[in-house]
């Protein structure tokens, strides 16, 4: 099935000039071999060759599973496409090691004092919760236990729900599918893959 077909077609019938549709079909054999099939690197190189002409895109917009997106993206990367063109959202990861299940664990502070102290602002309220350095939790599964309402979805870094900017401290952000250059370089993180480096993190999810 193709979403919006109808609609689709009736935009490339009112735009001819203008608006140009190709339909990949991996379950649909097509009079042209190139848009039958899933999408691989062989077939998405002779797209970029003889369809879709690359110096011509303005903006690149992205959308499917993990291994695809990523394919598409390398790919435009190697054919030195700026990467601040190229937009993308992601079903899946496609390939998070780790449990994806953010609950708010207990954990129990280290009563030797090994522990991060993390202190963060939501909805307008402070909350604060130590996180044992041998536990090595998420930033976000030690702040559900001081707020069970802290924002979250997938826990997998793609959504994008669990941003929070790094006011202050240091944290390793094992993943992220969510987030762009200029958000990281402001200091936006997601709290579902990011670890703590440091004895203090401060965190603002309003900001």
């Amino acid at each position: 099935e193709v979403m919006f077909a109808e609609e689709i077609g009736d935009l490339k019938d009112k735009y001819p000039t203008r608006f140009a549709v190709h339909h990949v079909l991996s379950r649909e054999q097509r009079v042209n071999p190139l848009f039958s099939g899933r999408i691989d690197s062989e077939k998405l190189q002779l797209l970029l060759d003889n369809v879709v002409r690359t110096e011509a895109i303005d903006e690149w917009f992205l959308c499917g599973p993990f291994e695809l997106v990523q394919l598409v993206r390398d790919e435009l990367n190697g054919r030195k496409v700026d990467e601040q063109t190229i937009r993308y959202e992601l079903f899946t990861t496609g390939k998070p090691t780790g449990s994806q299940q953010q609950t708010g664990r207990h954990v129990v502070a280290d009563p030797d004092g090994k522990n991060v102290e993390i202190t963060f602002n939501l909805d307008g309220l402070s909350g604060k919760v130590e996180s044992p350095e041998s536990a090595n939790e998420t930033l976000l599964n030690a702040t559900l236990r001081a707020r069970p309402d802290v924002p979250f979805a997938c826990a997998g870094g793609v959504c994008g729900t669990c941003r929070a900017k790094l006011v202050e401290g240091e944290v390793d952000m094992a993943e992220n599918f969510a987030l762009e250059k200029d958000e990281i370089e402001k200091g936006y993180i997601l709290t579902c893959q990011s670890r703590p480096k440091t004895a203090t993190i401060k965190l603002d999810f309003d900001a």
